[in-house]
């Protein structure tokens, strides 16, 4: 956003009441733009209306977005005359996934309790496969069936 020039006819009456400073909030990313006008010092009360009226003629602000919330603080400072811009966007930041079982409630309200699989350890379920195929490499169809009894335990039950 571009930093426009303020009007002395606002800056002597801003001085004249006492105010040191002028803060414009713009802010939007839902298709409206919105503006927050703050003032340090003084009494602003007889400004405010001539300040936004200034704004909306001056600086084109529709807001427009996705929905992110975005904007820019505009800093005009008649002690220092000087005058700062900050752009600013707040992002999505997702945080870490939480997994649980899923619980069932039946129409009254009570818990309907389901099996659900439990997890088997990853070094358990390679060990029994490394074991079933020593045995069936080896043609002992009798540890071969037994041990595929077991793999198949080892699975969730769908």
């Amino acid at each position: 956003m571009n930093i426009e020039p303020l009007p002395t006819t606002i800056r002597n009456r801003a001085i004249a009441l006492g105010i040191t400073a002028i803060h414009l909030h713009f802010n939007g990313g839902n298709d409206e733009g919105n503006l927050d006008i703050q003032f340090k010092g003084g009494d602003s009360r007889e400004l405010e209306q001539a300040v936004d009226d200034w704004v909306w003629k001056t600086y084109d602000y529709s807001g427009a977005g996705d929905g992110t919330d975005y904007g820019d603080d505009i800093t005009y400072d008649l002690e220092t005359m000087r005058v700062t811009q900050n752009s600013w966007c707040m992002e999505r930041k997702d945080d870490v996934e939480h997994k649980q079982a899923l619980v069932l409630v039946d129409d009254a309200g009570n818990v309907v309790t389901t099996p659900t699989p439990e997890a088997v350890p990853y070094d358990t379920a390679v060990s029994k496969l490394d074991e079933l195929r020593a045995a069936l490499f080896t043609n002992d169809k009798a540890k071969a069936s037994a041990l595929l009894d077991e793999v198949r335990g080892l699975l969730p039950k769908v």
